[in-house]
């Protein structure tokens, strides 16, 4: 494990990984990467800026990069911002390395070596996920103190994006605090051992606002979206709560009522 690590990080310090990944990558990844820019480009026009927060090392930004849209990849840890930086060099990604919250200053990033993309600022959500996965049990050993910004403040920086992914780990709400403006789409991370989460961000958005998901049942792309016909926020809630409690995890996405591309 420790070499494939060092194969990568010696890929990703030369500049090919991008390449590297493209040619020996496993059929399914490559087809995942094609899906999910197949169905990002459905839902906005060519050329939008999207906002992709808790980017980690850019698996996501650069689906999105190479999909046509402008990138602004937001992530906290030092050393996924690296990698970041690394794999969507040379395409149209800024990288602001900060964590999102409600209020711009400080916070401590609680890091995973063991899972990495779990780096969170949420104390409920360690506390929640080493009740529900005993994987999870002294996944954080280490803490950083990180800069904060507001969604708002990259919008003043960079724009009103069409789009904003947000997945961070138990922080969504607060990263929804900070924002002023609904963009014509967005999506955050839900997991069925906080459903009262989910609920609470869902019940931020515009009274027009249309809801749809995506259940993985681990990490994955976004690839294919549950639901035909978007739902109302009283029919999301619905089958949110019909989940069976097995560990469902996945993204909600809303958008504008008559902000379809």
């Amino acid at each position: 494990m420790r070499f494939k690590e060092q194969a990568k990080n010696m890929a990703l310090a030369t500049g090919l990984y991008r390449l590297i990944r493209t040619l020996i990558g496993s059929k399914e990844t490559r087809l995942a990467r094609t899906n999910m820019g197949e169905l990002i480009s459905s839902l906005l026009p060519n050329g939008s800026l999207v906002f992709d927060i808790g980017a980690d090392i850019g698996a996501f930004s650069e689906v999105y990069a190479r999909a046509g849209f402008k990138v602004v990849a937001v992530e906290p840890n030092p050393q996924s911002a690296a990698r970041l930086r690394l794999m969507t060099d040379g395409l149209p990604v800024s990288v602001v390395e900060a964590a999102v919250g409600a209020k711009c200053g400080l916070a401590t990033l609680h890091i995973s070596e063991k899972i990495a993309p779990t780096s969170t600022l949420s104390n409920s959500f360690m506390t929640r996920m080493e009740d529900s996965n005993e994987k999870f049990k002294g996944n954080w050993h280490r803490r950083l103190v990180v800069p904060t910004v507001t969604l708002d403040t990259l919008v003043t920086h960079f724009g009103q994006p069409a789009y904003i992914k947000i997945d961070v780990e138990g922080y969504e709400i607060e990263v929804l605090r900070g924002l002023s403006s609904q963009p014509p789409l967005l999506s955050f991370e839900y997991h069925d051992a906080d459903l009262q989460a989910a609920y609470e961000c869902v019940d931020r958005f515009l009274p027009d606002s249309e809801f749809n998901r995506i259940t993985n049942s681990g990490w994955g792309y976004h690839e294919k979206l549950d639901f035909k016909k978007w739902l109302s926020r009283e029919n999301l809630k619905n089958e949110l709560s019909a989940l069976s409690k097995s560990n469902i995890e996945g993204d909600i996405f809303v958008r504008r009522n008559g902000s379809s591309n």
